[in-house]
């Protein structure tokens, strides 16, 4: 068995990457630009009608009609969508690392309560169930369920 020889220079490789030939010779087209984009409710009611449908035929239906009609509407290009529709998966964006209890704190202060008041404990213990209150699963149904009663108490 003979040894490997070294790799030759060519003439003709595309010169090192970071420079502007190297990004015209890799054969790929420019992404496809999209007319402006759909607003989020558009995204939220697919998720909603999702949701209540249970046989796979017809979600797999509905998803079908919802990426056409954005390709018509928006453009063909799917990025933007794909990184609202699987956020776990989008590594561009950088994490801000808020837990619920930040949030909580977040909340308490914009709203405003003082931190020994029983909403602020509240929203601060949100998975331990205090006298009547119930255990939620997470911390956006204890908000919500807060907010809820807060406007209705308002009106």
């Amino acid at each position: 068995m003979q040894p490997t020889p070294a790799p030759s220079l060519r003439t003709d490789s595309p010169p090192p990457s970071g420079t502007m030939q190297a990004e015209e010779n890799t054969g790929y087209s420019a992404p496809p630009q999209n007319r402006g984009s759909a607003p989020f409710s558009v995204l939220t009611g697919l998720f909603e009608r999702l949701s209540t449908e249970r046989k796979p035929e017809r979600r797999r239906r509905m998803l079908s009609v919802w990426f056409n009609r954005w390709r018509e509407e928006v453009g063909y290009d799917l990025y933007p969508v794909l990184r609202l529709i699987l956020p776990q998966k989008d590594r561009e964006r950088a994490v801000y690392g808020l837990k619920e209890k930040n949030i909580a704190k977040i909340y308490i202060k914009l709203i405003p309560l003082g931190m020994r008041d029983p909403d602020s404990l509240r929203l601060l213990n949100w998975k331990k169930p205090v006298g009547t209150n119930v255990c939620y699963s997470c911390y956006s149904l204890a908000l919500g369920d807060y907010l809820s009663l807060q406007t209705a108490s308002s009106r």
